[in-house]
């Protein structure tokens, strides 16, 4: 019991009378997230004469997931410890649906499902189609399966329960390694479609973690940040391979800041027990980048001849097809959150923990690809320019989605989570 609270706790090996600490974990996690969508529309009606862009609610959305947590952490030495965590993710069930009452069917005139409209050019009498039929609740195939391995290592730098006056200390550096099916657009009902749980990324995090014990409570804080990169998601990130004309290609960066305390009103070493309430707050800000929005699966599974014809990498041989793979464009947005755990440390070797979660993510654009990649440098009329006045074409660019009137919003997004787990500590 001579060892910080499970924030910056770590397995010992070789410590003492210890040859090895191992804790085996096992949990069940449940979330929620629930969010509108708007899309962006010119008003040409108004008072100065002038077009002006504004958003229109067109449909909310909401992902339910229930998965188990599986992990085990070995000390290799003292305050030196292997992780691998395991995801399974037991059933994910996404649905996007029209507004309350304003179901977008023939003759609908709300403006939400006129925002939806695009009329097809070189149809006869200019066929309007809708992007995303919201006629009726549009539910995405049930995924499930283990979308990622997580492998890292932690070393507490200093401890304060072997030096009094210092801090306890901790860096961590883990990775998540893709295991799992690619994702791919995919409604329920749809035959043959293969839905996946993976992103088909990797990633590696570098953490450091603080706290301090003041009789009853424990102080603490963290910093960490993500790097992810594509892995075994090229089909989706990169369908015709790796072109240099996309821009901002890979998935979105993660910075992240904790603070909280926990509480521990009652403990008795002698018995190896403990009663404690963790409370904390996070802030992070995730960068833009290509992502699986709410629209991943309406989007790539929608016959609006604007998303289903393929486009080219260039404007002149040799040409490749870019198709679209339901994959767009998000901005750079935040998700703040906090959290309440109650830990039990009910005897020597057993150890349960429940709690729960509240996140928000603001506002921002869910699609909004630029339409040249600035960054390459060709000289004029090279055919790869196009019309960009510098750099070159985008080929990943639609400008039913990306262009500006075009664009969709995700107007907020709330979500929860309810967590428990064991642990067997050896």
């Amino acid at each position: 019991m001579a060892q910080p609270t499970g924030y910056t706790d770590v397995a010992d090996g070789f410590d003492t009378r210890n040859t090895l600490d191992i804790d085996v974990r096992l949990g069940f996690r449940r979330s929620n997230s629930d969010g509108s969508i708007a899309r962006e529309v010119v008003d040409s009606t108004s008072k100065n004469g002038r077009s002006t862009r504004h958003f229109v609610q067109v449909g909310t959305y909401e992902t339910v997931r229930s998965e188990l947590l599986a992990g085990l952490e070995v000390g290799l030495y003292r305050d030196l410890m292997l992780m691998l965590h395991m995801p399974i993710v037991l059933a994910e069930q996404r649905s996007l649906r029209p507004l309350s009452g304003m179901a977008c069917g023939s003759g609908a005139s709300t403006p939400g499902c006129a925002a939806l409209l695009e009329a097809v050019p070189g149809t006869a009498g200019n066929t309007v189609l809708p992007l995303i039929a919201l006629d009726q609740r549009l539910p995405s195939a049930t995924r499930s399966g283990i979308p990622h391995i997580d492998l890292g290592i932690a070393w507490g730098v200093t401890n304060q329960f072997r030096t009094r006056h210092l801090p306890t200390w901790v860096l961590i550096v883990d990775t998540s390694i893709n295991t799992g099916s690619v994702m791919r657009p995919c409604l329920d009902g749809m035959s043959g479609c293969k839905p996946g749980v993976s992103e088909g990324t990797a990633r590696l995090g570098l953490e450091s973690r603080w706290s301090y014990r003041f009789r009853h409570a424990e102080p603490f804080i963290g910093i960490g940040q993500d790097f992810t990169w594509v892995s075994g998601g090229g089909a989706v990130f990169e369908p015709a391979g790796p072109l240099p004309g996309v821009a901002d290609a890979g998935p979105p960066w993660v910075t992240e800041a904790t603070i909280g305390t926990a509480l521990i009103p009652w403990e008795d070493r002698g018995r190896f027990q403990r009663f404690e309430f963790d409370v904390s707050a996070t802030a992070a800000l995730i960068s833009a980048g290509r992502s699986f929005t709410p629209l991943f699966d309406a989007l790539g599974t929608s016959a609006n001849p604007y998303l289903t014809i393929p486009n080219y990498s260039r404007l002149s041989e040799p040409q490749q097809l870019v198709p679209f793979t339901g994959l767009t464009q998000t901005f750079a947005h935040a998700r703040l959150g906090m959290s309440l755990e109650v830990v039990m440390q009910a005897a020597r070797y057993v150890r349960f923990a429940i709690g729960m979660g509240l996140d928000h993510i603001t506002p921002h654009l869910i699609t909004g690809a630029a339409p040249c990649n600035t960054e390459a440098q060709l000289a004029r009329g090279d055919s790869p320019a196009g019309n960009c006045a510098k750099g070159i074409v985008n080929p990943v660019y639609r400008p039913t989605i990306d262009a500006p009137g075009k664009r969709f919003l995700l107007d907020g997004e709330l979500s929860w989570q309810l967590q428990g787990t064991a642990t067997a500590q050896f």
